[in-house]
């Protein structure tokens, strides 16, 4: 929107052609209606979150009844990983809701052969092109694909793609964009965005991310925090799943996400949360029928993660020992207090008393209810405790110096360009609201870099306008000067005096932001 461009974007003024375009929109309209704050630009995730915990729970009341929409929903709400991608200023969100509409409402279609589910679904497909691209068709098209294959039903699937006003409406909310982008960009976009940020982020490892064949197994226990328990009776009984029509279309949407994504040469770990629509599903139908040991199970876990979050600080301490980079040393072993952390008893007692005590000994609720609120307890907590002091700790000091900039070029009356210096941190751009590229400091740049990447020669020639933690506002020292007169030492001496009266003012705005 800086550049009153609404079809492409740009990062620190370079184009930025790796991503679609949908929940940038969202997020300039958030913006525009809430300002340029942290939430405005979280709020399109979190709305998308509840939306998406609304859409489980809606398809699963007709289904399975109240108790498991409830439980679907609530599942979902304090799973770790789900938890975690609605607070984040990301298309993962967006993405996951509008699988979860698509593939839900070509369920539907597979169940009563309607139109208008089918159109539904594929409206949503063409949204979800515009949000992260081949990713939104592929994964709706491959769960009523292998459904369809595993009871060889051609029929159905040919009535499934025969509907001309489907394919206009996925087409119609999709292509435009693609054919504005391609216009816009060119070649650059073809290779860099479908060619680079999809065909090559399954034949090969990009920026690192690579994992063995096995470690979507591994992430998807833990991305499914607390509720990991119940992945036990969900493989027990897969067989009696695979004998129900909805069972075995969310096993094989599970299935497909999980092995697929093993296969891709780059992992990240919320691509498995593509397929938690269906896991939430069959895990809330277990929740409701649990028994003892699998609630002694979840009670564990919740008190587990509860317990994890209030060791925060010691693990923070113990992670600045053990790490070999300098800045992330810094930051870790000087994270501001937690006071909180004592609150964690009062939370495990709770969370006892509703999954163990409560549904038991006083049928006030259901077990399943029970599970729901502990976790919803806890997953409050995190959010509004323990997830703020991790961003405290390491994403504090960025923001700091990011909003001192203005305060200090105004009371230094020096305002110069601002340059990230072996440094890359995109939301340096955001806390200051415009570019900050990534250069070398020239003609009387200011810089925000890294102690830590500076050397005693260069710092020689520089003056630290401020210091947090780890990172540093610099700007280059007035030239060495000839020896003064009497007059220009007076001079001199005042206008020390003048800085020290502005790096006191200075000191005191920062504190305040």
């Amino acid at each position: 929107t800086i550049g009153h461009d609404w079809g492409s974007t740009t990062l620190n003024g370079v184009d930025r052609i790796d991503k679609p375009i949908l929940i940038y929109w969202f997020q300039a309209i958030s913006v525009k209606m809430f300002g340029i704050t942290e939430f405005a630009v979280r709020l399109p995730s979190a709305l998308s979150a509840f939306l998406w915990c609304l859409a489980i729970g809606h398809f699963a009341w007709r289904r399975f009844g109240p108790q498991v929409a409830i439980a679907a929903a609530g599942i979902l709400a304090t799973t770790l990983g789900p938890m975690l991608i609605g607070r984040a200023a990301t298309a993962d969100s967006l993405l996951n809701l509008l699988l979860t509409l698509g593939t839900l409402d070509l369920w539907r279609h597979l169940e009563n052969g309607r139109d208008a589910p089918r159109r539904r679904a594929f409206a949503w497909i063409g949204l979800g092109l515009l949000a992260k691209g081949p990713v939104a068709l592929l994964i709706p098209a491959a769960a009523a694909g292998l459904w369809l294959a595993s009871n060889r039903d051609r029929s159905r699937l040919q009535r499934l793609v025969s509907d001309p006003v489907a394919w206009a409406l996925m087409a119609g909310i999709s292509l435009p964009w693609y054919i504005y982008a391609v216009a816009r960009h060119g070649m650059a976009f073809v290779d860099g965005f479908l060619l680079h940020h999809n065909l090559q982020r399954f034949t090969g490892s990009m920026e690192g991310h690579a994992g063995s064949l096995f470690y979507y197994l591994e992430v998807l226990p833990a991305a499914m925090m607390p509720w990991t328990p119940l992945l036990v009776p969900i493989v027990m009984h897969v067989r009696t799943r695979w004998r129900e029509p909805l069972g075995r279309f969310m096993l094989l949407w599970l299935g497909f996400v999980v092995v697929f994504f093993s296969l891709s040469g780059t992992k990240l770990p919320h691509y498995v949360l593509y397929g938690f629509t269906p896991l939430m599903l069959l895990a809330a139908q277990e929740l409701v029928v649990a028994k003892l040991p699998v609630r002694f199970g979840l009670c564990a876990t919740i008190i587990a993660v509860v317990a994890l979050g209030a060791a925060s600080p010691w693990v923070a301490s113990s992670l600045a020992a053990s790490t070999h980079d300098p800045l992330y040393r810094t930051l870790l072993s000087s994270a501001p207090v937690a006071p909180w952390v004592w609150v964690s008893v009062s939370i495990c007692l709770l969370v006892f008393a509703l999954t163990i005590w409560v549904p038991n000994v006083r049928n006030y609720i259901t077990e399943a209810e029970g599970a729901v609120f502990a976790a919803l307890l806890a997953a409050s907590w995190m959010v509004l405790a323990v997830l703020p002091w991790w961003g405290q700790t390491v994403q504090d000091p960025i923001r700091t110096l990011a909003r001192t900039v203005p305060i200090a070029q105004m009371t230094l009356q020096d305002k110069q360009r601002v340059v990230q210096w072996r440094l890359h941190q995109p939301s340096i751009a955001f806390y200051l609201n415009h570019t900050v590229e990534r250069a070398d400091p020239v003609n009387g740049d200011w810089a925000l870099t890294r102690i830590d990447r500076v050397t005693p020669d260069e710092l020689a020639k520089l003056e630290v306008v401020q210091q947090v933690r780890g990172y540093a506002l610099v700007r280059p020292a007035p030239a060495a000067s000839e020896p003064l007169s009497r007059i220009g030492a007076e001079q001199n001496a005042a206008q020390a005096a003048s800085e020290a009266a502005s790096a006191q003012a200075l000191a005191v705005a920062a504190a305040r932001v």
